[in-house]
C-alpha cells in the first residue's frame, strides 16, 4: 500500500517491481473491504492531529478527472460516470488546509468525489435552478465548511477560501453558523439592503491606498511577467437574500467586500472583489484578505500535479471507476 500511494506513476506495471506486486496493488484497489470512505477519513485524521491551536486557511475548489479517452474500457456505473461536457470522468472537491502562520500546507479537511448519471436530463427537466442547495452540486462548498468544522475544531480560527463558484448567499450564512469564516472571490452584482447594488456601492467608495504584487507569466494565455500595482478599497455591505429562495435563512446577511484593482488598464489588468465575513477596519487587512485569496494557487498546483505535470491520473489503464477513484485519493 505504501510503495502504491508514494509512487510517482499513475501506472501499476511502473509501479510495481514484481508480478506478484502488481498482482497484489491490483487485488488491493479491487478488494471491497478497502473502502473510499476509509481511506478519506485516514486523510482527515491526519491533518485534524496538526490543527490545534493554528490559524487556518481552506482552500477548496473543484476539478474533473476526465476519462473520454478510455470509452470502451472502462467499466461504466463502477464509480465513473458523466464529467464536464458530458465525458466520462468524475469530479473531486478538495479543501487543503494551509497553516496562515507557517505558510505551509498540513493536509486536507474535506474530501468529496461524485459524478452525473449517464441519464442525468437537462438542468431545464430538472428545474435546477429552483431546487434548493441542498439537492445541487454547489452544496460541495457548503459540504466543505461542515467537514472543516469537524475536521479542524481544534484550531484557532478556519477560513473558507474560494473562487467565484463559492459566492453563494447560503454558503454565508452555514459558514458563520458553523463558526467558520468565508472569504470568496464575487461573481453576483448582488443587491444589497442599502437600496443599491453592490459595484454601485464600491464605485461609490474612496480608495484607501495601494500595493504592489509580482504577477507570473503565462505563456498560454499570453500573459507576461510584471509588477502591477493594485489600488484598494473596501467596506462594509448587507448582502440580500435572492429572490425565489425557499428556506428558512436569514433575509441578509453583514458581510465586507475587498476591491483589489490595477491601477494600469489593459488587457489583463487584475480586478478581484472578494467578499468575506472577517471585520475589515484597516488598509492593512483589506490588503491581508488579498494575500489570502492569492494563495488559492496552493490548490490549483496540487489539480495540476494530479493531472498534468506530475502523476498523471487520467493516463491510468485501470478498468474500474472506483479502483480509480481509491488510486486518486491515496495520492493526496
Amino acid at each position: 500500500m505504501n510503495r502504491l500511494f508514494t509512487s510517482r506513476h499513475s501506472s501499476i506495471r511502473q509501479t510495481a517491481d514484481t508480478k506478484a506486486e502488481q498482482k497484489a496493488m491490483y487485488r488491493f484497489l479491487a478488494n471491497e473491504n478497502v473502502s473510499e470512505t476509509e481511506l478519506i477519513e485516514s486523510c482527515l485524521e491526519r491533518t485534524s492531529s496538526l490543527c490545534k491551536d493554528k490559524h487556518l486557511l481552506v482552500l477548496n475548489d473543484t476539478s474533473e478527472l476526465n476519462m473520454q479517452s478510455h470509452v470502451g474500457r472502462m467499466k461504466t456505473e463502477s464509480g465513473i460516470g458523466l464529467a464536464g461536457n458530458n465525458e466520462l470522468g468524475f469530479f473531486m472537491h478538495l479543501g487543503l488546509v494551509v497553516d496562515i502562520e507557517a505558510y505551509q500546507a498540513i493536509g486536507y479537511s474535506s474530501m468529496n468525489l461524485w459524478h452525473r448519471p449517464l441519464d442525468k436530463g437537462t438542468k431545464f427537466s430538472r428545474d435546477y435552478k429552483n431546487l434548493p442547495i441542498e439537492e445541487k452540486e454547489s452544496h460541495k462548498w457548503v459540504k466543505c465548511g461542515k467537514d472543516s468544522k469537524a475536521v479542524l475544531k481544534e484550531a484557532s480560527s478556519v477560513t473558507l477560501v474560494g473562487d467565484r463558484e463559492s459566492d453563494i448567499y447560503e454558503l454565508f450564512i452555514d459558514a458563520q453558523k458553523e463558526g467558520l469564516h468565508l472569504l470568496a472571490r464575487n461573481r453576483i452584482n448582488r443587491k444589497t439592503a442599502e437600496g443599491e447594488k453592490l459595484y454601485q456601492l464600491l464605485n461609490e467608495t474612496e480608495v484607501s491606498g495601494s500595493y504592489k504584487i509580482d504577477v507570473s507569466g503565462d505563456i498560454r494565455k499570453q500573459k507576461k511577467k510584471r509588477e502591477a500595482t493594485l489600488l484598494i478599497k473596501f467596506r462594509e455591505v448587507w448582502l440580500k437574500q435572492p429572490l425565489g429562495k425557499k428556506d428558512d435563512r436569514p433575509e441578509q446577511i453583514k458581510v465586507w467586500i475587498v476591491e483589489a484593482k490595477e491601477e494600469s488598464v489593459h488587457n489583463n489588468s487584475i480586478c478581484w472583489r472578494l467578499l468575506t465575513t472577517h471585520h475589515i477596519a484597516s488598509f492593512e487587512q483589506a490588503v491581508q484578505m488579498v494575500e489570502w485569496y492569492k494563495m488559492r494557487w496552493y490548490i490549483e498546483e496540487v489539480f495540476r500535479l494530479l493531472k498534468n505535470k506530475g502523476y498523471r491520473i487520467e493516463d491510468s489503464q485501470l478498468e474500474s471507476g472506483w479502483a480509480l477513484r481509491k488510486l486518486t485519493i491515496g495520492h493526496f
